[in-house]
């Protein structure tokens, strides 16, 4: 399993970290899963709570045309654990992002699976060619 930024997922985050990250800290993550992989299309800033209800969160996908793939947060997973580890969100990526103390974008891909329990399964990344 691998997860795959676009260009333009890219793009988002960067400009988040020159403008605005700490106010837009979550996020949606837009585009399609090709076999066990996540291909990023775009990302869109998101509630800090990503959602309150199991509506709200089929109301946001009908927004995307079922092309929601999963969330992206400043803060790290453990934060959303008890948000994210539920039926409702099996099989969606969650992808952390860090920032370096030399201001560089750190990617974290999870997997939100469960097996027997909840967890978050570390991905593989593959940014766009000639990117890291």
């Amino acid at each position: 399993m691998f997860v795959y930024l676009s260009d333009e997922v890219q793009q988002y985050f960067h400009s988040l970290v020159s403008c605005s990250f700490p106010e837009n800290s979550t996020g949606l993550l837009i585009g399609h899963k090709r076999g066990t992989s996540f291909i990023l299309e775009n990302a869109f800033p998101g509630k800090k709570a990503f959602f309150t209800s199991p509506d709200e969160f089929w109301r946001t996908a009908q927004i995307f045309k079922q092309k929601l793939v999963g969330f992206y947060s400043l803060q790290p997973p453990a934060t959303y654990q008890e948000k994210f580890f539920q039926p409702l969100t099996t099989g969606l990526l969650f992808l952390h992002l860090e920032l370096s103390p030399a201001g560089k974008l750190i990617y974290h891909p999870y997997l939100i699976d469960f097996d027997r329990d909840f967890y978050l399964k570390p991905l593989n990344l593959i940014p766009a060619e000639g990117k890291k």
